[in-house]
C-alpha cells in the first residue's frame, strides 16, 4: 500500500527519505497538483528549501493540507501560523551530502504533529 507523497524526492533529503520509504511514496514532480496522487488521510513529506515552502502550500489540495510534513533547515513558523492546521514538523539530525548518498546520523531528529509516528516509522 502507498504510504503517501513526497515533493523534493529528488534531492539530498528527499532521496534518502524516498530511500527509507521504499517505493511506497509517489514522488510529486514540479509541475503537478500536490495530494491529488496519494490516497487522503497519507503524509505529504517536503524536502524541499524554505524558499518553496509558499509555493508548496499554494500548489497543495487545501483539504490534503494537514497531511504535509515539513522537514526544512530554517523557520517554518510564519507560514504554520498562516495555515492553521496541525502540520508535521520533523527537525532531522542526519545529513546527506550528495543525491541518493548515505545518510550519517548526526544526533536525535524530532517530529512532532499528525504524521509524527509513521515518520519515525519510516526512518527505522
Amino acid at each position: 500500500t502507498m504510504l503517501g507523497e513526497i515533493v523534493g524526492g529528488n534531492g539530498r533529503i528527499g532521496s534518502a527519505i524516498r530511500r527509507f520509504a521504499g517505493d511506497d511514496l509517489y514522488c510529486t514532480r514540479k509541475l503537478d497538483k500536490i495530494g491529488v496522487n496519494s490516497p487522503t488521510n497519507t503524509p505529504i513529506f517536503v524536502c524541499t528549501g524554505v524558499e518553496n515552502l509558499e509555493e508548496v502550500v499554494s500548489k497543495t489540495e487545501p483539504s490534503r493540507r494537514r497531511d504535509l510534513v515539513f522537514m526544512q533547515n530554517g523557520l517554518v513558523r510564519s507560514l504554520l501560523v498562516d495555515l492553521e492546521e496541525d502540520q508535521t514538523i520533523a527537525v532531522l539530525y542526519f545529513s546527506v551530502l550528495e543525491r541518493n548518498g548515505p545518510a550519517k546520523e548526526g544526533g536525535c531528529s524530532y517530529v512532532h504533529g499528525r504524521w509524527a509516528q509513521e515518520f519515525c516509522n519510516i526512518l527505522k
